[in-house]
């Protein structure tokens, strides 16, 4: 899992993470927002379950499922 932020700035994206307190998954930043442009996200909050081939399995906006991911995954 990973978190990809490309809104606002910089600075703001590492308050978030802070203010969060995200530390079980690296976050990424994207300044030119060409990877949410590339991967179809239009808003956030959005998830995507990606396989080792780079296929997409699934895909959504809105808060993750991890119960349904997880069951996915096995």
């Amino acid at each position: 899992m990973v978190g990809l932020g490309t809104q606002d700035s910089l600075s703001l994206a590492k308050k978030f993470v802070s203010r969060t307190k995200v530390k079980s998954f690296p976050m990424l930043w994207d300044k030119t927002g060409k990877s949410w442009s590339a991967l179809g996200v239009r808003a956030q909050p959005a998830w995507m379950l990606i396989a080792t081939d780079g296929k997409v399995i699934d895909a959504q906006l809105g808060e993750i499922p991890y119960a349904e991911i997880l069951n996915t995954i096995a």
